[in-house]
């Protein structure tokens, strides 16, 4: 880290639109995808088979269709590589520090398709117990998921001896994401649209705003606390045992 210099405000606004807008082609990408899936078996997803109950009434099922479920599944992980995707290519241009991209991508790529794997019950289980709102759950859990995993990716790849500055970047990035998504919980076509354009509009600002507020915390106190290397306590007494 250079601590003579603190990356400036423009940089860190610059740094949120990057994020915003990768989070925002793979947003595009998952509404195409619904949007042209309902377009050719939108009839046969939207039949809401019935049932009868106890009483003798025939009521609709709460549960979803299955393969409205795979849709979604589909369209949100495709999403989520194309974000991935363009976040990874958008950020190794602006960042000098980034230079490993098809490194990057190709974790990225496998992260995901794993992620995806382990998380296809979720969708099954939260469609057939909640219907809609369970699967809206899921897919945000999805994003969020994903958001964190190329994050620390990327940041790990290129990590230096302040590489928990990141982590505390990470922290501030979800808290302000959980902010905003409390702000739209009652629109959730919205949170669902605005989910990936914001976790990765937060992650690329905060990385740089982190390290901001870092530096100048070492420029004011002159305490390297999240220098790698730094121990506290008994910690730091076992290291100098070594020596």
């Amino acid at each position: 880290m250079n601590t003579e210099k603190s990356p400036a405000l423009s940089q860190i606004i610059i740094r949120f639109f990057t994020g915003f807008g990768a989070g925002l082609s793979g947003s595009i990408v998952f509404m195409l995808i619904l949007f042209a899936g309902w377009s050719i078996v939108g009839e046969t997803l939207s039949a809401t088979p019935e049932t009868m109950n106890e009483f003798g009434v025939l009521v609709g099922q709460t549960s979803t269709h299955p393969l409205f479920v795979y849709l979604v599944l589909l369209a949100t992980f495709l999403g989520i590589l194309t974000a991935t995707a363009a976040y990874t290519f958008l950020m190794t241009l602006i960042e000098n520090r980034f230079t490993l991209r098809a490194t990057t991508l190709t974790h990225a790529f496998f992260g995901n398709l794993i992620l995806m794997a382990l998380l296809i019950p979720a969708y099954v289980v939260a469609s057939s117990d909640i219907g809609v709102d369970g699967i809206t759950y899921v897919v945000l859990a999805h994003v969020i998921t994903s958001g964190i995993f190329t994050f620390l990716v990327i940041e790990s790849l290129h990590s230096n001896k302040y590489f928990l500055v990141n982590i505390y970047a990470l922290i501030i990035a979800l808290a302000l994401f959980f902010f905003m998504s409390i702000k739209l919980i009652e629109n959730t076509t919205s949170l669902i649209l605005l989910a990936m354009p914001l976790i990765f509009g937060f992650l690329a600002m905060c990385s740089s705003l982190s390290m901001s507020l870092y530096q100048w915390f070492f420029r004011t106190y002159g305490s390297d606390v999240l220098n790698i290397s730094t121990r506290f306590g008994h910690d730091y007494e076992d290291e100098s045992k070594k020596y």
